[in-house]
């Protein structure tokens, strides 16, 4: 039976930079928050409104409603089913590490179990060479089943060039697991290279505010639009201000009044 972590990592970092989660209400969100996590349990979820209404126990209206900003947190898979790929990454991951993990213990256990052992000639079964040697050392193993397909070259294709032309490299596993999920083409490629060059020039990246490349992948922003430049007010172009001659006045009566109150204050009546 195939396990599953009963938990996934969530980067709060990431949910606040994520400007389709901005643009969610109270009601959206809380719909995307209940398929998550019917996601991570069931796996892949059929693109059936239906469904998954009831699924999650929502009337099928409020779910037609919010499904136009819901439906682009998932990706379509290849069994044409709905799928999350920061998750989908994760699931990976942990799958990996549940079977390096696996494979290690049972090779420590072999290790130990045949250790200086005899047969009935005398004979040792495992002897010195053995267990020294590059087959039976587990810590070898273990360091050989970390190596991840994304650090093949055929893995991470045009990752080299985005990753040389971003200002700040940081988290640098994290971008290759999502390059490697969602395999940008070379259309798209040259479309982020491009938006990169020019939003350095915003005032935020020169400042050293630029996000970090992770942020900057999950959140689509090579579609990004520079933020409006305020206008300074040309000369003869300053509002046209006149003070209202009987709101003065009536300001002044006010003032006049509350300077005789203070001075009867504290005269006994």
């Amino acid at each position: 039976m195939k396990q599953k972590s009963p938990a996934f990592q969530l980067y709060p970092k990431d949910e606040i930079a994520d400007a389709r989660l901005d643009v969610m209400s109270d009601a959206e969100f809380r719909i995307w928050y209940l398929l998550r996590n019917r996601y991570w349990l069931l796996g892949d979820l059929p693109d059936d409104l239906p469904y998954l209404a009831g699924l999650i126990h929502r009337p099928l209206r409020q779910l037609e409603a919010a499904w136009p900003k819901v439906r682009v947190m998932f990706r379509k898979s290849k069994r044409g089913k709905l799928m999350i790929p920061e998750l989908k990454a994760q699931e990976v991951a942990h799958s990996n590490l549940r079977k390096t993990r696996a494979k290690s213990a049972k090779m420590g256990a072999e290790k130990r179990w045949n250790k200086n052992k005899l047969d009935s000639n005398g004979i040792d079964l495992c002897p010195v060479s053995y267990l020294q040697s590059p087959i039976c050392n587990s810590s070898s193993l273990r360091s050989e089943e970390k190596k991840t397909p994304c650090s093949t070259p055929a893995a991470s294709n045009g990752f080299g060039r985005f990753w040389s032309a971003y200002p700040k490299r940081k988290a640098k596993g994290r971008c290759l697991n999502w390059w490697k999920i969602h395999k940008p083409d070379e259309t798209l490629l040259q479309t982020m290279l491009a938006a990169i060059e020019q939003q350095k020039q915003w005032p935020e990246w020169q400042r050293g505010y630029a996000p970090h490349p992770h942020t900057w992948l999950n959140g689509t922003c090579w579609l990004d639009e520079p933020a409006p430049q305020p206008q300074p007010n040309l000369p003869g172009t300053e509002p046209d201000f006149t003070p209202d001659p009987a709101r003065q006045a009536r300001l002044k009566q006010i003032e006049a009044e509350a300077i005789e109150k203070r001075k009867y204050r504290h005269v006994a009546p």
